[in-house]
């Protein structure tokens, strides 16, 4: 009885409307993952509860750190690609999504000057350089890390 009646005023504390419209002022980043955390310890128990609001403030931390990590510039038929952070596996859907709108035509400029690729993502640029030929587009890969200088690939580079 005593543990839960210390449950309970904690859940309170948390729960005060106070608490919960300075939350929501902070923002959705913050928000979020305090709600979740509440709603699961009230709906299953402490352990759980603080568990799952843990995961959720993991994601939401996960999703700010990958945000705007790779910026695509169109000028024409001229698109400039530029890692502003390092390019983990967590930016790949991101950048897939960014060659996939590639049009026929294009020069892409993929800039990774400040920043170091992972492994996966340097496989997804060096295959979409690889189809650079079928697609009809020049690719130019700027200070990827592991070379002393930048890559260029065309289509009449490629020609034997």
């Amino acid at each position: 009885a005593g543990l839960a009646a210390i449950l309970l005023h904690t859940v309170y504390k948390l729960a005060a409307p106070q608490t919960l419209l300075a939350q929501l002022r902070k923002g959705a980043e913050t928000a979020i993952p305090f709600c979740v955390t509440l709603l699961a310890v009230v709906v299953t128990d402490l352990l759980r509860g603080v568990f799952l609001g843990f995961l959720v403030a993991i994601l939401v931390v996960l999703k700010r750190a990958t945000r705007d990590t790779v910026m695509m510039q169109r000028d024409g038929t001229r698109v400039t690609i530029h890692f502003r952070r390092d390019g983990t596996f967590l930016v790949k859907p991101a950048l897939s999504a960014m060659l996939d709108s590639i049009q026929p035509g294009d020069t892409v400029v993929i800039d990774c000057e400040h920043a170091v690729i992972d492994a996966d993502v340097r496989e997804a640029l060096d295959a979409f350089a690889a189809d650079a030929d079928a697609r009809r587009v020049k690719v130019e890969i700027v200070r990827l890390e592991g070379s002393a200088e930048s890559l260029s690939r065309s289509a009449e580079e490629r020609r034997p």
